[in-house]
């Protein structure tokens, strides 16, 4: 990202697995110096291990926020009754990041008034700065603010901004999701594979390098997916043994079914 963007204080109120892959991120890819940072959390011991390193201190989510531009909110959707002191908080011209599902900008909105609001979903692989990040803003407020969230979110992985809010629920299962449902699919054929005799760390490692590949070879590749599988297919042979093994038992459905319920949910949740 080039060009110069003013320096503004960035403060993450939750410094979890989620917040504390962010704050690594920012921390590593320095697109905020230590001394814009500042965290709040409630376990004592996360706190001074980032104070050491040089990232301020706020003793009270009210510090936090009268001290950041950027607010993030790391932490769960029950966490929130412990900020209710915050309610009507004046916020212009400045950004609030929330990560918790379900909480809408609606919500937000009330709680921080005149902000610009940022709901964010990242998933998992932001530990190892490889998240699938979905993003949609109110475009309220301070909307220059928006090049700071996305500096924070390219720090650990890439990011897609979506044009409806209703998108945070129906994208959950390709990326908030996503990781777990991989997971799954994994161990499923590493259990098989032992099963038919293959030594378990022989086969997490070709399934795991099988997966890494494909994904490399279709981030690289101009081909459809359709084609990219016809590609791995010969007439009558094992693969599309094994495909129409998969379909023939529902494996289409089975997606869809999990798709379904998953949007489901979330939706639920937010009500």
């Amino acid at each position: 990202m080039t060009g110069k963007i003013d320096r503004k204080v960035l403060g993450i109120l939750g410094v979890g697995k989620m917040g504390g892959a962010i704050l690594d991120g920012v921390l590593a890819s320095e697109v905020f110096p230590k001394s814009d940072i500042l965290i709040c959390d409630h376990k004592e011991s996360t706190m001074r291990k980032y104070s050491a390193l040089g990232v301020g201190i706020a003793q009270s989510e009210k510090e936090l926020l009268n001290n950041s531009d950027i607010f993030m909110l790391a932490i769960k959707p029950q966490g929130f009754s412990a900020i209710e002191g915050l309610l009507g908080t004046h916020c212009e011209g400045k950004a609030v990041v929330s990560l918790a599902p379900g909480k809408k900008v609606s919500f937000l909105e009330s709680l921080f008034k005149g902000a610009l609001v940022v709901r964010a979903m990242p998933n998992t692989p932001a530990l190892v700065r490889h998240a699938a990040t979905t993003l949609f803003a109110n475009g309220k407020g301070d909307v220059g603010l928006l090049e700071h969230v996305k500096r924070i979110f390219s720090s650990i992985g890439t990011f897609e901004f979506l044009e409806k809010e209703e998108m945070m629920d129906i994208a959950i299962p390709v990326n908030g999701s996503m990781p777990a449902y991989l997971f799954s699919f994994i161990r499923e054929f590493v259990e098989k594979a032992v099963q038919e005799g293959i030594g378990r760390q022989t086969a997490t490692s070709l399934c795991v390098n099988s997966i890494i590949g494909s994904c490399k070879l279709l981030q690289s590749s101009d081909d459809d997916l359709d084609t990219l599988i016809s590609n791995v297919c010969s007439k009558g042979g094992t693969t599309i043994a094994g495909l129409d093994g998969m379909y023939g038992n529902g494996f289409k459905e089975s997606i869809g079914a999990c798709y379904d319920a998953c949007v489901a949910r979330s939706i639920e949740l937010a009500k």
